[in-house]
């Protein structure tokens, strides 16, 4: 895999990935032709990095450096959840910086934001090719739906989920468990963040639609002011509907858009940024700071979350950490979180070659892990708590975390890879196929004379 760099009219390097394949070679990350990697060739598929399973819908680029994000931000969750159970001490500094690690939500939140927004936002100020909302809700459907229900079920029939087989089924298997209590904490946990993707999903074109008209009128660059006006207002209603959700009594609102749409507003803040780069309006400035600050974006995004690691506390705990004794702790550490994802994922958007996070982002085996991470993230907790249950936690007693965090990760690779090559990778082939278009009727042949 190699960078190539094209320079734009704005003087900011659009990067794209491409790959030369020698015979079976990419297959096993250039490892020579032996029986083994022929062997490892039959089970990592070279298509890996197809194009056809993870393209952008067409006429619109894709940008290859977040799937690695994706991997970073399932396995900071996996480690989070490892980490409650790993025996630390309840106030250490070490376990609020590891326990912490859910910030991989709000980083797959402002992926989402941005990947799904910008061919919206392009289609409407650059001329770029619409998506259908018929297309748009199938390459929605064939790749969140087909992979939950397979781990919802397997997981539900083996680990025995709680709430899944019975009269409520029906809320795990639509995305419906947050907004009741009594199924909150049920099914796979970690997929209270499916169902705010999915109203997410079904928001995104009403949004889009309602900006389309609302700045028919405008100019281009006009569109993007008034796209970070208003995006910055539904955030702030957002975050004041939190503040007032953590000042009383705690509501299932607090798993729902409603409370955390101001992460995906950073996604679609980037797309704005993205696309006045592209136009070469004022979003060029936005780039080039990025593409010549990488380093200091993410230097940034951990220095800011050290800081307020500590502050939140430990999980486990719920009454340590100022997010759960204030609600403007809460809204400040919220908010903080936001930043974090936008600095984090801001270098992927605009990278730079030879960057250190261009470089880490296009290391092989973290692009892989993000094309399977959707499974990693579905998988890693029940599979954890059957290794708890099965004595993981005193395979080795004076490394807990150690034991926990390597066999989890290692079970969700394997659950998830079978996943994505059994299902989902067959599947999403299916998401760019069009329906053949009906030819002119034929005529009739003339009758003979």
């Amino acid at each position: 895999v190699r960078f190539n760099v094209v320079r734009g009219a704005v003087g900011v390097p659009a990067v794209f990935m491409t790959m030369s394949v020698p015979p079976f070679r990419l297959m096993v990350l250039g490892a020579p032709l032996t029986p083994a990697t022929m062997l490892l060739a039959c089970t990592v598929p070279p298509l890996m990095f197809s194009v056809p399973v993870v393209a952008a819908p067409p006429g619109h680029p894709r940008f290859p450096l977040v799937d690695s994000l994706r991997a970073v931000a399932a396995l900071c969750v996996v480690v989070t959840h490892t980490a409650v159970f790993g025996g630390f001490a309840a106030h250490a500094w070490t376990t609020a910086l590891l326990t912490n690690l859910t910030i991989g939500v709000p980083v797959f939140f402002v992926i989402s934001g941005f990947l799904l927004y910008r061919p919206f936002l392009a289609a409407q100020v650059l001329g770029a090719p619409p998506t259908s909302l018929r297309r748009y809700a199938w390459r929605r459907l064939l790749r969140i739906v087909p992979a939950y229900w397979l781990a919802l079920t397997v997981l539900a029939w083996w680990v025995n989920l709680r709430g899944v087989f019975t009269h409520d089924w029906w809320r795990y298997y639509l995305f419906l468990q947050v907004y009741s209590r009594r199924t909150l904490y049920g099914g796979i946990l970690p997929a209270w963040t499916l169902c705010v993707e999915v109203t997410f999903y079904a928001f995104l074109p009403v949004y889009a639609a309602a900006m389309g008209r609302l700045a028919a009128r405008v100019s281009r660059w006009g569109r993007i002011r008034l796209e970070l006006v208003v995006v910055t207002v539904l955030a702030i209603a957002s975050l004041a509907l939190r503040t007032i959700d953590l000042s009383g009594p705690r509501t299932v609102l607090d798993n729902t858009l409603l409370e955390n749409f101001d992460w995906f507003a950073m996604g679609i803040v980037l797309a704005a940024a993205s696309v006045a780069a592209q136009d070469g309006r004022g979003g060029h400035v936005v780039a080039r700071w990025v593409v010549h600050r990488a380093v200091v974006c993410w230097a940034g995004a951990l220095a800011l979350y050290v800081a307020l690691a500590p502050l939140l506390g430990n999980p486990a705990m719920l009454s340590h950490g100022i997010y759960y004794q204030t609600s403007w702790g809460g809204l400040a550490l919220h908010i903080g979180f936001a930043v974090v994802a936008l600095l984090f994922v801001a270098p992927a958007v605009f990278p730079r070659p030879g960057s250190v996070p261009a470089r880490v982002l296009s290391w092989k085996v973290l692009a892989w892990l993000g094309l399977i991470s959707y499974g990693i993230y579905l998988w890693h907790d029940p599979l954890l708590g059957k290794l708890l249950a099965h004595g993981a936690y005193g395979w080795w007693p004076h490394k807990p975390f150690v034991v926990l965090t390597v066999t989890t990760i290692g079970a969700a690779v394997v659950a998830a890879a079978l996943s994505y090559y059994v299902l989902e990778r067959p599947i999403l082939t299916l998401k760019n196929v069009r329906r053949p278009r009906a030819g002119p009727p034929a005529r009739a042949p003339r009758a003979a004379r």
